[in-house]
């Protein structure tokens, strides 16, 4: 199988968080002294394969450590992750989207300085961008690793900007927002007959349109 560029990206941007989350579990089971025969479940919603090298470099390095790997559908993934971790059977490692944790961190458990103290607010980061650190960490508590960051690029049609006017795409806010006024078109019942940009009013018309704006 051939892989994009994109996804090369995401999957090596996978593997590293898989193995800095893998490293400190197994730090926190260490020195807790429960380092021998632990299982760790996992659920997420890429396919096992994706996971299989990953789980196999890190089992190489901890063979007393069993990692069981649950793909969930995406439809019903939260559905089913909020049952299981009411009857105290979800998982210890889990996927969770970047908008998620205003929600769910009064069930997760966020990373203790005391077991870490050489991983906190400062390695996080060191290690990623802004834009995590804003969705997973709350009150100065580290609740989750993000596993990719999608880049955004603007795709513009230009017989639409030639026929308005527009020389260039718009590079700032400012521009994008003057330049919506002249690309929409809007008829005489003060509907939008032609929208200026493809963001979408709710996830249901543009998939993350929320992200995207």
């Amino acid at each position: 199988m051939k892989f994009s560029q994109k996804q090369i990206v995401i999957i090596g941007a996978l593997a590293f968080v898989l193995i800095v989350v893998f490293v400190l579990i197994y730090l926190n089971l260490r020195s807790s002294g429960t380092a021998s025969n632990f299982k760790l479940k996992i659920w997420g919603l890429d396919d096992k394969a994706v996971m299989d090298k990953e789980i196999s470099a890190y089992k190489v390095l901890h063979p007393q450590g069993t990692v069981d790997y649950t793909q969930v559908d995406a439809s019903h993934y939260y559905a089913k992750l909020l049952d299981a971790l009411a009857s105290g059977q979800g998982p210890d490692i889990l996927y969770i989207s970047n908008r998620e944790l205003p929600k769910a961190k009064d069930k997760l458990a966020g990373l203790d300085p005391r077991q870490f103290p050489n991983w906190g607010l400062a390695q996080f980061r060191v290690l990623f961008p802004r834009a995590p650190e804003d969705d997973f960490i709350a009150s100065g508590t580290i609740y989750a690793l993000p596993l990719y960051l999608d880049t955004l690029a603007l795709i513009y049609n230009r017989d639409l900007f030639d026929q308005t006017g527009i020389v260039s795409p718009p590079a700032t806010w400012n521009d994008f927002q003057s330049d919506v006024v002249k690309l929409r078109s809007i008829n005489a019942s003060g509907q939008i007959t032609r929208a200026a940009a493809a963001i979408g009013g709710t996830e249901k018309t543009v998939n993350a349109g929320v992200d995207l704006l």
